[in-house]
């Protein structure tokens, strides 16, 4: 699981006092998935995997990379 932040943007018309006082702030994000590569750089994390084949890749810039958490994998109907 890596938790981690990425830009945040608001639209719309909204007065100045407001925008001042209760916008702004970065989106926290977690994913979870296999880490599949990692570099200096970025980390890229696999979200779907099938018998043969993986899908649905994200990379996250390490720059926005809060933390790593090492989760436990358990194969389905195992106890």
């Amino acid at each position: 699981m890596v938790k981690w932040v990425d830009s945040a943007t608001e639209s719309g018309w909204i007065r100045k006092q407001v925008a001042r006082t209760e916008s702004g702030g970065v989106c926290k994000c977690c994913t979870v998935g296999i880490l599949l590569k990692e570099s200096p750089d970025e980390l890229t994390i696999m979200q779907n995997v099938s018998d043969n084949q993986y899908g649905d890749f994200m990379t996250i810039p390490r720059s926005c990379v809060r933390s790593i958490h090492k989760l436990q994998v358990r194969k389905i109907g195992s106890k």
